[in-house]
């Protein structure tokens, strides 16, 4: 599992009336020095969202973590490679392990092909502890499979999207994913 910090220092146009710029202390309008260190997009900080992507390919996760850095919307990433990981992470063994405070992310990506604790078990235990239950899980996989989807929203998936095979409707995808949850969604975990 690792916990990816992007650093993002290019300008976003054409999205914006003003030039919108990006780097590790914050964002700035039409080049000043930003001088906090909160990143806020149409409104919205992105300081401190974490994105849980729980998925064991290398190159759906090198997509991932390309599509999310390129649209600047997702500063701090985790990466869970296989289902324990995940439950790991979610449920505090993992931070714990390193001496960190569990924080819990605002949205987990969560393919259902996982080796050892598949995705659809990742998604039960989510919605069974009440730390998590109120979680969003969208479901991001190639599973086509009818039953695999009725099977996730039953469980309590908030979402269930296909993951394109093409590199260039991947990425699409994942930027649309994360403006609607982390941008656009409201969304408050109490507990």
């Amino acid at each position: 599992m690792c916990l990816l910090n992007m650093k993002i220092e290019e300008p976003i146009k054409g999205q914006f009336s003003t030039n919108i710029h990006f780097n590790d202390r914050g964002i700035t309008k039409e080049g000043e020095v930003g001088k906090e260190s909160t990143v806020y997009l149409l409104g919205k900080s992105m300081r401190n969202k974490i994105v849980l992507l729980v998925e064991d390919d290398p190159g759906s996760i090198e997509l991932a973590r390309r599509a999310l850095g390129k649209n600047h919307i997702v500063k701090n990433l985790v990466i869970a490679q296989d289902g324990q990981e995940a439950l790991d992470y979610l449920f505090g063994t993992w931070s714990q392990a390193k001496g960190d405070t569990p924080r819990l992310p605002v949205v987990v990506l969560l393919d259902l092909n996982m080796p050892g604790v598949d995705g659809l078990e990742i998604l039960r235990r989510i919605r069974a502890d009440d730390r998590t239950k109120l979680l969003p899980v969208v479901i991001f996989t190639s599973s086509t499979n009818k039953r695999d989807m009725e099977k996730c929203y039953d469980l309590g998936a908030n979402s269930y999207i296909y993951k394109p095979v093409d590199p260039k409707q991947f990425a699409d995808a994942v930027r649309q994913l994360s403006l609607y949850w982390l941008v656009l969604n409201e969304f408050h975990m109490t507990g």
